[in-house]
Parts: C-alpha cells; sequence; structure tokens
C-alpha cells in the first residue's frame, strides 16, 4: 500500500460487475486513488467455458468517479504499481507500461525484459525504482533507466523504496530451516556495495507491506502481525506486536509525513502510532473506532457507558497528547472537558474504564 493520506477516511465501492477481482495493490498520488486487479471472466466458445485472465486498473478520483483500463490486448496478468505525479507505472503482461491517469494512454516502456516485477517505487523528485531481473532505477520520471544487479541470492519477492537522496531498501522474506523472517537490503548511489540486516525474525511473514516516509521512518507491516519499525533508513529496525498474537489477515501499511503510522491488520481493523524523534505514542484503533465523539463548547461527548471512574486522553494525528483528565458520568455516556478550544480537524480519544482501552474519533468542524 502506498499512499500520502489525508485526516479523513472515506470509502468508494469499486464497480467491478461481471468478473471475479483480485485487488494487487493501491497508488495513491493527490486526489487520484489507483487500485490494480487481477480479474477472471468466464465465456463460451462453441460450447465450452473458458476462463479468461486479464489485468484492470481502476482510475478513481477525490468525489468517487471511476474510470477502467483493461490490459486485455497487452497481457493477462499484471502485479507491481507506482504513481509518480500524473504517471502510474505498473507491470503487466511480462513489460512495464506507462499509463497517464488524465488521457488513459498507455505505453510499453523501452526496457530490457524486466522478468518478473513484484514491486516498484516513486519518489517524490521523479525517481523510481523497480525490482526484476535486475534492479531498474530512472531518475527523470522513467524517460531512461539504468539497471543494476541486486545483491540477493536469487529472484524474489518483497518491497521496495527510494527515498529522494537515491538510497534504495529492499526487504524480502527469507527461509532458512526454522529462521523466518524479513531481511532489508540498502544501498546508496551509485549502488556497488549493499548492507543488508535482519528487521524481523521467526512467524510466517509473508505478505507484508513496507513503506517510509522522507525523515528516514520505515515501516514494515506481516502477515505473523509484527510490525518492524526503523528510524535510519533501514539501517536499524526494532519490532513491535500492536496485534498481540494476532494474524494480520491484509497486512498493509502507511507511514504519514509526520510521522504517523497506520497499520491495517484485516478490514475491520486500522492501528496508528507516531514515531518521531521527539514523541513515541501508544498504538491505539484508528480509521474505525469504537464510536464517534462529539464537540460542543468545550466539552466533549462520548455516547459510551462505563462502571468505573473512566479517565481521557485527546490526541490529534501526529500523536501528541492535546488533553487529559478525568471523564464525567452522564445518562447520554461521557462527558470530557478540556481546558482549550479544539483547533478543526480529526482527533483521536482513548477512554480508560479500569482494565478496559477504547478509543473514539472526534471531527471538530469550527
Amino acid at each position: 500500500m502506498r499512499s500520502q493520506p489525508d485526516d479523513t477516511w472515506s470509502k468508494v465501492n469499486i464497480d467491478s460487475s461481471g468478473s471475479t477481482e483480485y485487488y494487487r495493490d493501491l497508488a495513491i498520488g493527490g486526489e487520484t486513488a489507483c487500485v490494480l486487479s487481477d480479474s477472471s471472466h468466464m465465456y463460451e466458445v462453441d460450447g465450452t467455458w473458458k476462463n479468461r485472465r486479464y489485468w484492470k486498473v481502476y482510475i478513481i478520483d477525490k468525489d468517487g468517479n471511476q474510470n477502467v483500463v483493461r490490459g486485455d490486448s497487452i497481457g493477462d496478468f499484471a502485479e507491481g504499481m507506482t504513481i509518480n505525479g500524473r504517471t502510474l507505472f505498473l507491470y503487466g503482461g511480462g513489460k512495464l507500461l506507462k499509463l497517464n491517469v488524465d488521457d488513459l494512454t498507455l505505453d510499453t516502456m523501452d526496457v530490457p525484459d524486466p522478468g518478473y516485477i513484484q514491486s516498484m517505487h516513486a519518489a517524490q523528485d521523479g525517481q523510481i525504482v523497480y525490482v526484476g531481473r535486475q534492479i531498474g532505477i530512472s531518475i527523470d520520471s522513467g524517460a531512461t533507466w539504468s539497471f543494476v544487479n541486486h545483491p540477493w541470492p536469487e529472484w524474489t519477492v518483497g518491497s521496495v523504496h527510494v527515498f529522494t537522496d537515491g538510497r534504495i531498501c529492499f526487504a524480502r522474506p527469507i527461509e532458512n530451516g526454522d529462521l523466518r523472517g524479513v531481511r532489508v537490503y540498502t544501498a546508496d548511489p551509485p549502488y556497488t556495495s549493499w548492507d543488508s540486516t535482519m528487521a524481523m525474525e521467526g512467524g510466517w511473514v509473508w505478505p507484508f507491506n513496507m513503506d517510509a516516509n522522507e525523515s528516514g521512518l520505515m515501516v514494515i507491516a506481516s502477515r505473523s502481525g509484527s510490525v518492524a519499525i526503523s528510524t535510519d533508513k533501514g539501517d536499524t529496525w526494532s519490532v513491535e506486536k500492536p496485534m498481540g498474537d494476532d494474524y494480520a489477515e491484509l497486512p498493509a501499511v502507511v507511514v504519514t509525513p509526520n510521522g504517523v503510522i497506520r497499520v491495517a491488520g484485516a478490514p475491520s481493523l486500522i492501528l496508528e502510532t507516531s514515531r518521531t524523534t521527539a514523541h513515541v505514542d501508544e498504538w491505539v484503533t484508528g480509521g474505525h473506532a469504537n464510536c464517534e465523539a462529539s464537540w460542543k463548547r468545550g466539552t466533549i461527548e462520548i455516547p459510551m457507558q462505563t462502571t468505573t471512574s473512566a479517565t481521557f486522553a485527546v490526541y490529534d494525528l501526529s500523536g501528541q497528547a492535546i488533553a487529559q483528565g478525568s471523564a464525567e458520568t452522564v445518562p447520554s455516556g461521557l462527558l470530557c472537558r478540556t481546558p482549550n478550544a479544539l483547533a478543526p480537524g480529526l482527533y483521536v480519544i482513548t477512554v480508560v474504564d479500569g482494565a478496559t482501552r477504547s478509543t473514539c474519533r472526534l471531527m471538530v468542524t469550527e
């Protein structure tokens, strides 16, 4: 999952009628979201039913309007996608493709046989990296390419990220006897030498996803439920388990520019935390909260019943505590009084009632 999210959540239904969809990747640039799928469609030829596989890209704007580009004439399978400005790069039908998300023109990139590209990433300044038979590198939004050999012993699946200073990080799953984990390879221009380190060990880690911001904060969310965090562009790692012993059905991660980490462990669970040089926040439930709070003249109203004296804390989405105190019990739920007015925006409220910890979202509009 690659995105540059704002602080609100919305849902858009994808119109995939007439086919079976296997969603492969997501890319978000500005106000455009692109969803890559591997589609399956049954059709009849002379009384015999056959199955056709082809890829689709759904292009969705901020108002939910959708366009669809299909790869029937180019290839039947796609995986790996990244967006750079208004250009989407993807691997489809054994080729590296370039799609203009405005006029929907689709071109084949003139590169050597890329093999199988499972991961690619575009930095904010036009750098693009993909991992296939070789590592393909462009510094001019795909106009020209150079290639280096990868240092791992064989082709592999994984996740790649490139920073604007040119550093490339590639995370790949490994299995050596009973040791399962994720190894991260890093290199700086001109990519003549590579370093590697274990980001996490143990457990069934694949599939996993990786994201990072330009301050050097990198996060890997794995199927094992473990989350590996680096604050130095992949040189060193620590591991946390915000889901406890639960597995992540659909591991995905987003790292925002201001250091907020959002990890999706399943369709109904999104966890948030903050990692900056000055602040480390606990993991809280975000996106899908226990309830919605409301704001009225310096008082937060929470439709939640408690059995003991509850305390509350209000966080902004950088993880900074804005207010905290004791909640008052009223017939409609809880009242939480803040000493200062809250600026418009989205907040996360944690309520501790004995041994129970709950999370609410609060949207302040004025």
